[in-house]
């Protein structure tokens, strides 16, 4: 109908958007699973009660997951979790955007996504054995000992134990001291940046 002149028109409009990404937390962080967390807005004159909200990484789509909980006119929404999401190392974007507000269409896409830059550090596993000269000495014989370690990062610590009490801090060892049926161990504390454990 045309509109009456002299009388004030309503328009009603669908217009919600993602206002933040606030998880990932910080900017850097080790490859693996991490939680996507967002916060939406309704920019619209009616409330919002359901949405289709998309995460991607890289422009690859990762997750597309239906939301329903009610946002007033003008509200924000707390932190809305997702499932995991698994990083690879790199330098990653991540780009969450919502689509059909109450199963209609969005009157402004402008405002409907967010996108957030990462960097993200390769994790590694660090692994060690122990060599010897011989595997079957007499006692108080001299033995050389080494650790051998993948994953150590730069200034890794190596403790070796005998019997469960630690003696020495080092890569390798040559004892006399080992009597039969003692325990040798060499612990490995890793300083990569992301060693697991």
């Amino acid at each position: 109908a045309p509109p009456d002149l002299g009388a004030d028109e309503y328009y009603s409009s669908v217009d919600m958007g993602v206002v933040s990404i606030d998880t990932p937390l910080t900017a850097s962080f080790c490859s693996g699973t991490r939680n996507v967390a967002v916060k939406l807005r309704n920019y619209g004159n009616q409330s919002i009660t359901s949405a289709i909200i998309h995460v991607l990484v890289d422009g690859v789509l990762q997750l597309t997951t239906s939301w329903s909980v009610s946002l007033g006119i003008g509200a924000t929404s707390g932190s809305i979790h997702f499932v995991q999401v698994t990083f690879n190392s790199g330098n990653p974007v991540v780009t969450v955007y919502t689509s059909a507000p109450n199963g209609g269409i969005d009157i402004n896409p402008a405002n409907d996504s967010a996108s957030r830059s990462y960097t993200v550090t390769q994790s590694v596993v660090p692994a060690i054995s122990i060599t010897a000269s011989s595997s079957i000495i007499c006692s108080g014989t001299s033995v050389p000992l080494r650790a051998l370690y993948t994953n150590g990062g730069t200034t890794p610590l190596l403790q070796w134990r005998r019997n469960g009490v630690s003696f020495v801090n080092s890569d390798s060892i040559v004892t006399s001291a080992l009597v039969n049926n003692d325990s040798l161990i060499c612990i490995l504390s890793s300083s990569a940046t992301c060693a697991i454990p």
